[in-house]
């Protein structure tokens, strides 16, 4: 039975990587809530900083680079808009520069997000050692509510479509 509640959620943030398996899972996932509850939805890759390193110091990158760089970032934006239109969502697109936790975490803050969905693939004991997880470390600081979509449940959605 379906309880009848309102939920405080008026704007959800989607943080994927557009070329990730779990992507369309979070994608859809979001999609759904956003237009179940009305809110408003914003789909966010995190792109990383362009580092320019020189031995022996660290250099000012080449304009080229710097041209290279924008232009793959703006490749992903298109990439994630095509993705959202074709599965039928509306979002505000964005792919803010910089470390992926802290730009995530500036991006929710910034936009006073409710609900943040997040994939996460659910690493083994070893490769938590090894390796950060984003969705781990957000689930923990994020200034909102977290949903994890685990592979399992990506994959169910993906059936459900």
């Amino acid at each position: 039975p379906e309880i009848a509640m309102k939920l405080p959620i008026s704007t959800i943030v989607a943080a994927v990587h557009i070329d990730d398996d779990l992507a369309d899972g979070v994608l859809r996932t979001a999609i759904a809530l956003s237009q179940r509850l009305g809110a408003n939805l914003h789909v966010v890759d995190a792109y990383p900083a362009l580092k320019s390193v020189g031995y022996p110091y660290a250099r000012r990158p080449e304009a080229t680079e710097v041209e290279e760089h924008r232009s793959a970032r703006d490749q992903v934006v298109k990439k994630l808009e095509a993705r959202v239109k074709a599965l039928n969502g509306e979002a505000n697109i964005a792919a803010p520069v910089g470390n992926e936790s802290d730009s995530l975490r500036l991006y929710l803050e910034s936009t006073s997000a409710d609900l943040l969905v997040i994939g996460t693939h659910q690493k083994s004991f070893w490769d938590k050692l090894l390796t950060k997880s984003v969705s781990s470390e957000l689930a923990h600081e994020a200034p909102c509510a977290v949903m994890l979509v685990p592979p399992d449940f990506a994959a169910r959605i993906a059936r459900a479509a």
